[in-house]
């Protein structure tokens, strides 16, 4: 039997960091989805998040880039956004700026969104804002949607 001694020294050189056992994990992928207000709209895209892996304070911030169409008002918007979450469970926050268009005229729109995320599918609800314009053509004001994301990339970082 043998019985070895440890120095002080020698056991603070071999802890591990907690640290590397908590990474940063970025990961891309298309989504698809339904938003339905005044009119149902089809969407596609592209959604990176990003997220910060912890016991405690669990950061998630996603960015949304897409296109979506409705199909009887024939409108084409082109939205970005971003968005976060903090904690497992919780309510997401964000906003959402784009163009929308009837092929004729074009309007801007910005939206503040509140959602919740479980697993791949985000459902959110929001209220577009047109600033600086009358009503032009049939459009969705309040809207809720419902978003699937397939995620195609994972990268960790363990730093």
């Amino acid at each position: 039997m043998y019985v070895g001694f440890v120095s002080n020294n020698q056991f603070n050189n071999t802890q591990i960091s907690l640290k590397k056992l908590a990474p940063n994990v970025k990961k891309f992928g298309p989504y698809f989805g339904l938003e339905q207000g005044k009119n149902l709209h089809i969407e596609v895209g592209g959604e990176l998040l990003y997220k910060r892996i912890r016991l405690k304070n669990r950061i998630l911030i996603g960015s949304n880039l897409g296109i979506s169409y409705g199909y009887k008002p024939k409108v084409v918007c082109f939205d970005g956004g971003i968005w976060g979450k903090l904690g497992r469970i919780g309510f997401t926050y964000g906003a959402t700026v784009g163009i929308a268009s009837d092929f004729d005229l074009t309007q801007f729109r910005c939206s503040p969104v509140v959602g919740f995320k479980l697993g791949p599918v985000h459902f959110r609800a929001g209220y577009y804002l047109y600033p600086g314009t009358k009503t032009i053509f049939v459009r969705n004001t309040f809207f809720i949607t419902a978003r699937f994301t397939l995620i195609k990339h994972r990268d960790f970082d363990w730093k």
